[in-house]
């Protein structure tokens, strides 16, 4: 029978009950690894697409009017010339390879997901929904403690002597 206290005992197990973090760490590393080949993927048809002049599809004074000004959007901050561009590309290919590695992999996921949606909000007409889920899995990554196994953060966390992560819980 159901009742609600079983409910509760359920819903705690499950979401607060401590667990391995291997899963999370391999998702981590998959997540970077992909996120990575966007980046790289993005290089050929890059001016095109996120480019500063008249060659690209659509222009960054454009975007700016078409998009509202709520969005994070690095491409407001820096001068508007073709290197600021690359530099984004750049820069976000970069942290993904460190977020994959687990090198600061906080840090390194909290660059990508706002070099990732500064990307995204650059060109609306070029994506697709595997773009969104990427988004999504990142935010809930850069929330996660996903370094602390198969990670360079791992790996210099145990050269210090400091004792190995075995399971992670949330209720802490």
């Amino acid at each position: 029978m159901f009742s609600f206290k079983g409910f509760v005992e359920g819903w705690n197990n499950f979401f607060f009950s401590e667990t391995s973090p291997d899963a999370l760490c391999y998702f981590r590393i998959f997540l970077g690894f992909f996120l990575f080949l966007n980046g790289i993927s993005l290089i050929p048809d890059f001016e095109a697409w996120y480019g500063v002049g008249v060659n690209s599809l659509l222009p960054l004074n454009v975007s700016f009017n078409l998009y509202s000004n709520l969005r994070i959007n690095i491409f407001k901050w820096l001068s508007p010339t073709e290197a600021s561009a690359w530099f984004i590309l750049i820069t976000y290919s970069a942290a993904s390879f460190a977020l994959m590695l687990g090198f600061k992999t906080r840090v390194s996921a909290i660059i990508t997901f706002i070099l990732l949606v500064s990307l995204q909000n650059r060109n609306y007409t070029i994506l697709n929904s595997g773009d969104t889920l990427m988004r999504c899995m990142l935010f809930v990554l850069m929330l996660s403690p996903s370094g602390v196994k198969f990670s360079i953060d791992a790996w210099i966390r145990e050269k210090k002597g400091l004792p190995k992560t075995e399971s992670i819980s949330y209720t802490t």
